[in-house]
């Protein structure tokens, strides 16, 4: 197996156990709080994600692009799925840095950011979660991987979304800035190492 390719099923791996631990968790601690036959159960798949490193995003991921947000569907619940919410994403691609050239749009998946509540066998997305990941209009640069189900997802989390702002400043968690021509040539220097070796 290559090394790209072993780096990337590793850190797949090590976010998918991470992200199962966390949920687990929190589904056993929250479980014991019942109010008149009612659970609330957050599912955070977004909330595990692998600490910042451009080199890695780059080599790891099979998508990077640049676009704005064009539409933020509502959250929803899907039976073989459990409860882990979902929420569909589209991104009108303005620029591939990586994977299909020829991408116009996208549909993306959130899983994981909203409120789960189960009363009395049955269960819904709580709404009114004003914890919305993405807001219509953003310009972003994102990172994506892919599920175990083929959906397109934000790569580590919160840390695969960069806010692009009028003057080409990117942002994101953890107060990180810095201006858009520089991280593209992360992006570009990364790609050509991951092409050397």
């Amino acid at each position: 197996m290559k090394s790209k390719n072993w780096k990337y099923v590793l850190g797949l791996s090590l976010t998918a156990f991470v992200a199962m631990g966390i949920l687990v968790a929190k589904t056993v601690t929250q479980s014991g709080s019942h109010f008149d036959n009612e659970s609330i159960i957050v599912g955070s798949v977004q909330s595990s994600y692998i600490a910042r490193d451009i080199n890695l995003y780059t080599e790891s991921v099979p998508v990077i692009v640049i676009g704005s947000v064009a539409k933020v569907g509502e959250p929803y619940l899907r039976d073989d799925r459990g409860l882990t919410s979902q929420q569909n994403i589209q991104i009108r691609v303005e620029e591939v840095l990586k994977g299909d050239l020829s991408i116009s749009n996208l549909s993306i998946l959130i899983e994981g950011g909203q409120t789960v509540l189960v009363k009395d066998e049955q269960k819904g997305v709580v709404s009114g979660d004003d914890s919305a990941f993405f807001t219509i209009g953003e310009n972003v640069l994102l990172f994506l991987g892919t599920n175990s189900y083929g959906d397109y997802v934000v790569f580590a989390g919160p840390n695969g979304k960069y806010l692009i702002d009028e003057q080409n400043t990117v942002t994101s968690i953890g107060d990180f800035e810095m201006p858009l021509k520089e991280l593209r040539a992360k992006i570009n220097a990364a790609l050509q190492n991951s092409t050397n070796s």
